[in-house]
């Protein structure tokens, strides 16, 4: 009897830490950029992948994040303190890759830590103020709610939304109507009247439900390239959001290449999420779509682009 017991023991803990290694890395083939030097799961950034026959064995894909970035070159980027923003012209270390999500805030992927306005007694979430510095926190809280958000808001800025309402206060800088670089990130008032209209290009997410009606959308200059998709059941009170692969009727391999069917090249995406389209069998729990996705330059923006360039010689 003892000797069952063991040996279901193993087998369980065997499957946890292979869900585990699963489900914190279901993103398709990419480069691999090292996090951190880690000798546990468990101190690896949630962002991160974590796989111990790998060489680093704590890294994140290229491909499934991105930096957020100016069209002067400049990109949000974290000071050698882990906590303080800045625009940098370095878009290419691991520093400058994060996600902006719809649903929760904006997450640092190297540190695995959210990016929210500094508040203190006076300044809180849902009345930070005008002229605020953001920052990264650790503050699962905060970092696991769906209160505060990064959306594309007016004039093609991204814009701070507290319970799903905006509040007229856009990503930059504290002075410039432009990113300078060094200079701290901010989120004020006037700088959503900035046009930043197809000047800011970020790694979005998106998540609906099965029988929801999806959209969503680029500004007109720009169109859809689906970057990853996932559908099944969403594992509960983890961020990033995640798909389990727990139970096999809700898995899907598809996901990505129907995405990039439905979407790829539209300014607008609009369909009905149905299990069907992505699963070969029945599932009877409650599923979700995910998606990542970036807006990239149309045809008409780049020949517009070409066409000042033409007449400039």
């Amino acid at each position: 009897m003892d000797l069952t017991r063991r040996y279901v023991c193993f087998f369980v803990l065997l499957r946890v830490f292979w869900l585990g290694k699963v489900l914190s890395c279901q993103f398709p083939s990419g480069e691999r950029t090292k996090c951190k030097d880690v000798s546990s799961q468990q101190d690896c950034p949630r962002t991160c992948c974590f796989d111990t026959t790998t060489t680093p064995n704590c890294y994140f894909q290229k491909n499934a994040y991105g930096p957020i970035q100016h069209s002067n070159g400049l990109c949000i980027n974290v000071k050698d303190d882990k906590r303080t923003l800045i625009w940098s012209r370095d878009c290419t270390s691991a520093n400058a890759f994060f996600l902006v999500s719809y649903h929760y805030p904006a997450y640092h992927v190297v540190t695995g830590k959210c990016v929210l306005p500094q508040t203190n007694a006076q300044k809180t979430l849902d009345d930070p103020g005008d002229t605020v510095p953001l920052f990264l926190t650790s503050n699962q809280l905060n970092c696991k709610r769906d209160t505060v958000t990064y959306r594309l808001g007016k004039n093609g800025n991204l814009e701070y939304f507290y319970s799903k309402g905006a509040y007229e206060l856009c990503v930059g800088t504290m002075s410039s109507d432009e990113p300078r670089e060094n200079d701290k990130v901010f989120i004020r008032k006037t700088f959503c009247l900035v046009d930043n209209t197809c000047k800011l290009n970020y790694v979005n997410e998106r998540k609906f439900f099965k029988g929801e009606e999806a959209n969503f959308q680029c500004e007109s200059c720009s169109v859809i390239e689906i970057i990853w998709a996932n559908y099944g059941v969403q594992v509960s009170g983890q961020y990033p959001l995640t798909i389990s692969s727990t139970n096999e009727e809700c898995v899907t391999i598809n996901a990505t290449n129907v995405m990039k069917g439905k979407c790829n090249g539209k300014t607008q995406c609009s369909f009905r999420v149905q299990s069907h389209d992505f699963l070969k069998t029945t599932c009877t729990e409650t599923t979700i779509l995910l998606i990542r996705y970036k807006c990239i330059p149309g045809i008409s923006f780049i020949h517009s682009k070409v066409g000042q360039n033409l007449q400039s010689l």
